[in-house]
């Protein structure tokens, strides 16, 4: 991957645009990132509820880091909480949360109000084949 420490906020997002789909191949064929990738695509399709996506701290730090949310991992309660809320109701969590990321991700895996699971979720997240 290429460093961008030093450089300007401008032309550091300049080369990273013009080199983004090297920079995602790099990522993907790294050791460590191809091992969590295929962890995740395994065991996503048997999570059901925001507890089975909590209680898997692997796939669970996976989602939190493919949505930038790296910061928040520990906050572990608040998450199952957002994930288990009823995004209609204006009083739930997810819409009392400041961060667009963390709807972001409510939206996208799915889980119903309560935390059932929604079976969107592999097509939602998983990597492109």
């Amino acid at each position: 991957m290429i460093s961008l420490g030093g450089m300007g906020t401008q032309v550091a997002v300049k080369l990273f645009d013009a080199t983004r789909d090297k920079q995602l191949d790099l990522a993907a064929s790294n050791a460590l990132n191809a091992r969590q990738i295929e962890a995740f695509e395994e065991r996503i399709g048997s999570i059901s509820s925001p507890q089975e996506l909590i209680a898997d701290t692997e796939v669970y730090t996976f989602v939190m880091r493919a949505f930038d949310l790296e910061d928040q991992i520990f906050g572990k309660a608040m998450i199952r909480k957002t994930l288990e809320s009823d995004i209609t109701d204006s009083s739930a969590l997810v819409n009392r949360l400041s961060d667009p990321k963390i709807r972001d991700m409510y939206l996208t895996l799915g889980f119903t109000p309560g935390g059932a699971a929604a079976r969107t979720l592999i097509r939602s997240i998983g990597r492109p084949r």
